[in-house]
């Protein structure tokens, strides 16, 4: 998912040849780090299998889960991009990875020509209702 070469001189660590950081600065910013806190006291893991069974479409599938599924989806990317938040702030991938993650939210506005649905163009005073 991301990739970055680390080399080590000394009590210094070059990230990708660029960036340097003194002896067990990553650790320690990521231990010192509120979110990581956040991230470690949160099930991100469970709720992503949650979201997993409740964005499985099934023909046994509860109709109460079917009916919020738009909502599960939105739930879904919410949790996935507090994740990418989190990530991106911490080192070194604050400084070697940009903040610019394609969201659902972007496909589909960027390429809503592919994902019309067609009811604007029916015509209704045929009866087709």
């Amino acid at each position: 998912m991301f990739n970055f070469k680390a080399y080590f001189w000394g009590n210094d660590v070059y990230i990708n040849e660029k960036f340097r950081y003194s002896s067990n600065e990553i650790l320690i910013a990521y231990l010192n780090d509120k979110c990581v806190k956040y991230i470690l006291d949160s099930d991100f893991i469970g709720k992503i299998k949650q979201f997993k069974q409740r964005l499985t479409i099934s023909p046994y599938m509860d109709h109460y889960v079917f009916s919020r599924y738009n909502d599960n989806v939105y739930s879904a990317m919410s949790v996935l991009e507090d994740i990418n938040r989190i990530i991106f702030s911490l080192p070194p991938f604050d400084k070697i990875l940009n903040y610019s993650v394609i969201k659902l939210d972007d496909i589909l506005n960027g390429y809503d020509r592919f994902f019309k649905d067609g009811l604007n163009s029916m015509d209704y005073s045929l009866g087709y209702i």
